[in-house]
């Protein structure tokens, strides 16, 4: 069995050579966390972002900075916003995933004079991405460096599986492609329900992994269905 790595470091961004329009992206928002993967692509991704607007700024600003097509508001919790964000993937990172075959621990933490990530692959892939780094006079700080444990991150296991049925077929028939491929009628007729049923499954299920990810800060935790 393959002894995989898991490296997690900050890379200074004023040391980039081309940005790609990063931090024009901190013109709009003070803070930005990558909870989770939905769709990636060699030309595109589609991630869950954490994010906390400027004073005056709203999603619609969001687009341009970092080559940013699509910010699609999932849920306003006061102090931030999570939404879904579509843009190109480039970049040591597009690199990294696609040519040396690294991967990614969410979330990934933007800030203006940082990125904060977690990597995880066998040790040679793993020494490969911080040689590149290195290569190119990146400066960074490795935080902490291990063994990974897989399965630590696990959200299906808090879907229910009906929930877990509705969101597979979702994502394999285009759901939460851009522009969408099928509709909830369509969904609904796969799986032998009907489309209020697959409407509600999605979103129950897309709040109950809202939760898993961002916990209530004080209090009880809701009872999610």
């Amino acid at each position: 069995m393959v002894r995989m790595r898991e490296v997690k470091i900050s890379i200074d961004t004023a040391s980039w050579q081309r940005d790609y329009g990063y931090h024009d992206l901190f013109e709009v928002v003070s803070a930005a966390d990558i909870l989770q993967n939905l769709t990636l692509t060699r030309d595109v991704f589609v991630d869950l972002w954490r994010l906390q607007l400027r004073p005056g700024r709203t999603l619609s600003n969001l687009i341009g900075p970092l080559g940013i097509e699509d910010a699609t508001l999932v849920e306003d919790l006061g102090n931030h916003q999570l939404a879904v964000v579509r843009a190109p993937f480039h970049g040591f990172l597009k690199h990294w995933y696609f040519s040396l075959g690294v991967h990614y621990s969410h979330p990934l933490i933007l800030r203006p004079n940082r990125v904060i990530l977690t990597i995880f692959g066998p040790p040679t892939i793993v020494s490969a991405c911080l040689s590149y780094l290195d290569d190119r006079a990146l400066r960074y700080r490795i935080l902490a460096s291990g063994p990974h444990q897989f399965g630590a991150q696990d959200l299906l296991r808090v879907l229910t599986p009906r929930q877990r049925e509705v969101l597979g077929a979702a994502v394999q028939m285009g759901w939460f492609e851009h522009p969408r491929k099928v509709t909830a009628r369509a969904l609904g007729k796969s799986l032998g329900i009907s489309h209020q049923a697959v409407i509600e499954s999605l979103h129950r299920g897309q709040r109950r992994v809202w939760h898993h990810l961002i916990p209530p800060d004080e209090g009880e935790a809701p009872t999610i269905r």
